[in-house]
């Protein structure tokens, strides 16, 4: 788990009449207290939550795909890339 990590769920794990502090708890995890309190308040995300939304298809899609490729590929009929962006777009619901 990572730091950022940990101390969300130390936030979390706050009763409620508990104060916050995020400089407290920023200063026991080592991150820095703005991250921490954005990252509390959903204003910010980790660069991992943020690259999976900018992703075109969805994971599982991805790997339908890829399955498909590799039989294809097995019976000799490798798809061109431009048959594979097709593939993708439709998957995507839009041009990719």
């Amino acid at each position: 788990m990572q730091s950022i990590d940990a101390a969300l769920a130390a936030i979390n794990a706050l009763k409620p009449n508990e104060k916050l502090v995020y400089s407290q708890i920023a200063k026991k995890y080592g991150v820095d207290p703005g991250t921490l309190s954005r990252r509390h308040r959903g204003i910010s995300r980790s660069r991992q939550a943020a690259a999976q939304n900018q992703q075109a298809v969805h994971p599982q899609h991805e790997a339908e795909l890829i399955d498909y490729i590799d039989r294809l590929t097995k019976r000799g009929l490798a798809p061109t890339r431009s048959i594979i962006r097709n593939i993708a777009s439709q998957l995507a619901q839009k041009q990719l």
